[in-house]
């Protein structure tokens, strides 16, 4: 982490592998970094280039999440998303 903090900071952007941190699909980053010879199936909140299933599942539980957490902050019900 020290590294990938390293780069964000000389290079003033967010390297990729911080999707590996924020729990996205490896295939999903190794492929989008050109690590892994797949092709981008479609997007989801990040391009996908793995299961098409289990990346939409992340999604939603990642907008999910976001969700739950702007409700909370504004003192109003839980709302959820469900997966498409």
């Amino acid at each position: 982490m020290d590294e990938v903090k390293e780069r964000w900071l000389t290079r003033g952007a967010i390297p990729h592998e911080i999707g590996v941190a924020l729990g996205y699909p490896l295939d999903d980053v190794f492929g989008y970094m050109g690590l892994l010879p797949l092709a981008c199936k479609g997007v989801c909140g990040w391009q996908v280039y793995g299961c098409m299933q289990e990346s939409q599942r992340r999604s939603c539980a990642f907008n999910n999440a976001r969700c739950q957490a702007l409700a909370f902050l504004a003192g109003t019900t839980v709302c959820s998303y469900t997966a498409l």
